[in-house]
Formats: structure tokens, sequence, C-alpha cells
């Protein structure tokens, strides 16, 4: 409310905690999560009024440029790029959890017998690990700035009720692998160029990768200007019928997100340039979203789903192909091998950084 009461927009159609204020040219930005806040703005003397406003309701301190936000690390670079790394937090685990010494390439077994399954009651080991607060400490990492380990967290947070020592033994190669890769760090280039800040994404699945339930996982990942901004591991609520529907079903898990960044473009004041592209490696995923016809092998497909062809009708979207094994939402749904994994995840835009 004071921040309302001092002329700021709060952009509820995108996010209650973002909140703008503009005077002609000039914009400052808040981004508010509970008591922190992280600004920026292009007019110092535009902030300058704000800051005295703010400061004359609230005890606050303004601690300059950022460079730590809910725990992540953000430094700048002379080449004009800002890398965001979490390798403090990562050594607090190692402190909080008896890791192993390993060495390991990828944070999960390839394959068949990587895949985790429910144990029997009489296996359950319950509290004697801390497997729910190893979890729910990985959770954080994945969702903030480490891609590669967020399916691996997905694979061991199905089991936080019934828990055998296989599963704890999971949960230890996740954290020995972020001690073999604690230096792993996003890093954002600023822009330069109007194609600096492209919007894009890709979406893939895992047809009936799931052992026990024959549910598929969808993955995707949203990226600005090439840079992961965004990215997400989940099981598909129905069964799919085939790998065509499994990808499908991504494909609108991918563009509904995608739709909410287009929304946050237009609310920042920056430049969509036409439709945005998500990357599908399926041709009869693509075909089927961008043909209007209902055929007897996917007519029974939910309205929801079919959402996707309405955007691209529109320009929303474009669905463009790409070869599997460069699919970068893999990471995302399946034990990849541990090439295949190390030549995605160097291939993206995560760098390793000294501390």
């Amino acid at each position: 409310s004071v921040l309302v009461g001092l002329g700021c927009v709060q952009c509820t159609d995108v996010d209650d905690c973002l909140f703008i204020l503009r005077e002609g040219d000039s914009w400052v930005k808040i981004l508010v999560y509970v008591d922190d806040y992280a600004v920026t703005t292009n007019s110092p003397e535009l902030y300058a009024r704000l800051w005295t406003g703010v400061s004359a309701a609230f005890d606050i301190t303004d601690y300059g440029q950022l460079g730590l936000f809910l725990g992540i690390k953000i430094s700048r670079g002379s080449d004009y790029t800002i890398t965001l790394d979490q390798s403090h937090y990562v050594d607090i685990l190692m402190k909080r959890f008896d890791v192993p010494r390993a060495t390991y390439r990828a944070p999960l077994s390839s394959g068949t017998y990587g895949k985790l399954s429910h144990c029997l009651p009489s296996e359950n080991i319950g509290d004697d690990v801390p497997y729910k607060s190893a979890v729910g400490a990985l959770f954080w990492l994945a969702r903030a700035t480490r891609l590669d380990i967020a399916y691996a967290v997905c694979q061991v947070a199905r089991f936080v009720e019934c828990h055998s020592m296989k599963h704890w033994h999971a949960v230890l190669r996740i954290l020995a692998y972020l001690a073999c890769t604690r230096g792993v760090a996003i890093r954002m280039s600023l822009p330069g160029k109007p194609n600096d800040m492209a919007l894009d994404a890709c979406a893939d699945s895992d047809w009936a990768g799931d052992a026990e339930t024959r549910r598929s996982r969808s993955g995707w990942i949203v990226r600005i200007g090439g840079c992961f901004v965004a990215w997400r591991s989940t099981i598909q609520g129905g069964y799919a019928q085939s790998a065509t529907e499994a990808e499908y079903i991504a494909l609108n898990h991918a563009a509904r997100e995608v739709f909410w960044w287009r929304k946050l473009f237009r609310t920042m004041n920056w430049s969509l340039g036409g439709p945005t592209p998500i990357e599908e490696d399926n041709r009869g995923c693509r075909e089927l979203a961008e043909h209007s016809g209902n055929f007897n092998s996917t007519k029974h497909i939910e309205l929801k789903f079919h959402s996707i062809r309405a955007w691209i009708r529109h320009g929303v979207f474009a669905v463009v192909p790409v070869a599997g094994l460069d699919n970068f939402a893999d990471l995302l749904t399946k034990n990849c091998s541990a090439d295949v994994f190390r030549r995605l995840f160097l291939e993206s835009v995560f760098v390793f950084v000294r501390r």
C-alpha cells in the first residue's frame, strides 16, 4: 500500500510482487519478497524520490548494487555478463549431510537402473535418515539455478513418505554430484542488440516413463536471449495414449508458461518481435498442433490442450522442429546417459565459476 501510495502500479496481472513507477520515459521497477526488495531503474532521480518516501514509512537499508538475493549470489563480469550461482548453498548442504566422496558425471544413474520405485512398508527407514529435509533443500537449488538436478530431485521427491536405503542412496548421489559441480552457475548476457532479449522455449516428454503408473512426464524450458530463465519437470495428470499425445500435453504446458512470460514482456515494455518459437522434436505433435482437424487416434484428447492451436493461429506461438539429441528439455524428462547429459549440459548457458 505504501508503494501504491507513492505512485507505483502493482502488476497484479503478472505478479503481485512486482511494482512499477513510471514518469515519462523514466521508470523504477521493484520486486518485493517479504521484507527484501530488488530494484532496477533508468533514473537515479526518480529512484531517490521513491526511496525517500519508502524510508519515511519503514526502517529500510539500501545495500547498493545487488549482490545477494534470496540466497542467490549475483556477480557482474567485465564482458557485460551477469552470473547467478549458489555454490555457497551447496557448501552448506555438504556440511549439513554426510555426503560420500565420489565422482559422478550425472545426478542419477542412466537408463532403467536409475529409475526408482516404491518400497515395501517393511523397507521404509522413515526418519532414520534426514530424507525430507535433504529433498526440500535440493528443491530450492533445482528451482533456482540448478536445472541439471531438477529431474533427479523430482524422482526422489516421490518417496518422502516411504523410502528405503536405495532411495536415500539416490539422494546422496545427487548431493555428491553437487559436490563435484559446486561451481556450476547460470551466466546471462546483458542485452546489447534487439535479438538479445528474444523469447523462446523447448518442450519434451517421456511417454509412459513411470514404470509403476505408466504416466508420462512433461519437461519444458523458457529462454530469454538463449539464457534459461524458467524450467519444470512434472508428471502429467492423465494417461497419454501415444508418444504424440504425451508430447502434445508437454507442448501445452510449455505454451502456458510462455504465455505468462509474454505478459511480463508487455508489462516491462520489452519487445516481443512476433510469435514465440517453441522447439518440439516430435513430428506428430507439431502436425497436431498446427492442424485444426480431429483424427480417430487423437479425438479423445481433452479440449484444454487444444488451446495451443488457437494461439498458433493468432500468431502467439510458432512450433519449430528440433533434433531429439539437441532438445535441452530432455534433461527434464528422462535419465540421459552420462555422455548425453554432459553434452546438453555443457552446451547450455551454465558455466563453472570459482569461489
